[in-house]
């Protein structure tokens, strides 16, 4: 029996997206705190960033990039399936850096995640209009709840699902 691509890849995404919503769950429900940006996640879960704990972010980051990379490139024409590669890479380097407030870390990061999230903008605008253009107005509305303290943070997170969405439907 043979299995088509297109159910791998909607597997993959649906395992991806439940695994967004158990960590952030377990951030939110664990610290009662809406973090700054994802990566904030990492001193949260290690408290002083000294720690190993923080590298569930870089595991986080691995996971995500894991179960988006193959289904984007098999919904991804030709021509432009380096924009989910550089997408992925820009997360895995911000994931395998994820002290960002210190060191050599800082740079590699904040390059790493200003990459990535540049990826996912010219990926949906090219390849997904409406799913990216959902995740704007969501973001809009979020902001206007709240003073721009938390915007990194649900940019983000409303960056992996829609990309996620994009797969499942």
């Amino acid at each position: 029996m043979t299995v088509r691509y297109l159910e791998v890849d909607k597997v993959l995404a649906l395992i991806g997206l439940i695994g967004v919503f158990i960590y952030n769950g377990f951030i939110l429900i664990r610290y009662k705190k809406i973090p700054g940006s994802l990566s904030e996640t990492a001193y949260l879960i290690s408290g002083n960033g000294k720690n190993l704990k923080k590298y569930w972010f870089t595991f986080y980051c691995l996971f995500t990039a894991v179960t988006i990379l193959p289904p984007l490139f098999s919904k991804t024409s030709d021509s432009l399936q380096f924009i989910p590669y550089i997408l992925c890479s820009g997360l895995l380097f911000a994931g395998f850096s994820p002290a960002y407030k210190d060191g050599v870390d800082k740079k590699v990061h904040y390059v790493s995640a200003i990459i990535s999230f540049c990826s996912y903008l010219f990926y949906g605008f090219f390849c997904m209009p409406w799913y990216w253009l959902v995740s704007f107005v969501i973001l809009l509305g979020l902001l206007c709840l709240w003073k721009n303290k938390y915007y990194v943070y649900f940019a983000e997170i409303l960056a992996v699902i829609s990309i996620y969405l994009w797969i499942l439907l």
